[in-house]
């Protein structure tokens, strides 16, 4: 498998798992990266460019997204991100800390198993 499709792969599964709508194709989002200029800077950290949603609510879909450096698109977190429900294993906390408070383990973990699925742990809707 390239690097693109493995970026477009990791991309679509952790929108997926953070409970985000992903309705790009392996096209449109290759296009949007090459539109950009950016492509080959694509990562996280200083000098590098994200697909960021406009305000980061909605789907990833075409009209809906836009690349910027990743340092603009941490800033631009807020902590209504990470107090959203959480679901682990079925049961749904009010936030992060409070599943993190639940389970004995820090948030970073917490947010780590949202990301990758673990513990079936994921933003409730």
């Amino acid at each position: 498998m390239d690097t693109l499709r493995r970026s477009y792969n990791n991309h679509r599964n952790n929108a997926r798992h953070r409970g985000i709508d992903f309705q790009l194709s392996y096209e449109e989002w290759c296009s949007i990266w090459q539109d950009s200029g950016y492509a080959e800077l694509r990562g996280t950290g200083r000098g590098r460019y994200c697909m960021s949603r406009y305000n980061d609510t909605g789907a990833y879909a075409v009209g809906n997204v836009f690349i910027q450096p990743s340092t603009a698109n941490v800033a631009q977190r807020t902590t209504h991100t990470w107090s959203k429900p959480v679901e682990l294993d079925g049961i749904v906390y009010p936030s992060i800390a409070a599943a993190a408070r639940s389970v004995g383990r820090g948030s970073n973990t917490i947010k780590r198993w949202i990301i990758s699925g673990k513990k079936n742990a994921r933003f409730h809707k």
